[in-house]
């Protein structure tokens, strides 16, 4: 039984099932740097912490980003990293801001 799993598009052929732990460091450096930073835009303009709703905005930031920068990876794997991966967005943006707290 064959199975395929790449497409072409534009001229350049994706492979349709990789996951986040297939890419490249510095692009998954990229992207883990792209949530922190969407995680704090939306923190510092609304006082609070994201719920589940408001998950898309940073979600979309993150989403753009990807796109600009070329990296090709399904969706399902970038909402299952930022899934796993909000705890401890949350928890590095409450020690800066307990240290910025503590300098101010």
């Amino acid at each position: 039984m064959s199975r395929k799993n790449h497409i072409q598009v534009d001229g350049v052929l994706l492979q349709t099932d990789k996951e986040f732990s297939g890419l490249k460091e510095n692009q998954k450096m990229k992207i883990a740097g792209w949530f922190y930073e969407g995680f704090r835009q939306y923190y510092l303009s609304s006082g609070r912490f994201p719920n589940q709703q408001r998950d898309e905005k940073i979600l979309s930031y993150v989403f753009d980003k990807i796109m600009e920068a070329q990296i090709w990876i399904p969706d399902r794997e970038i909402y299952n990293y930022y899934r796993r991966r909000k705890k401890k967005l949350q928890k590095r943006l409450e020690k800066e801001l307990s240290k910025e707290g503590k300098t101010e």
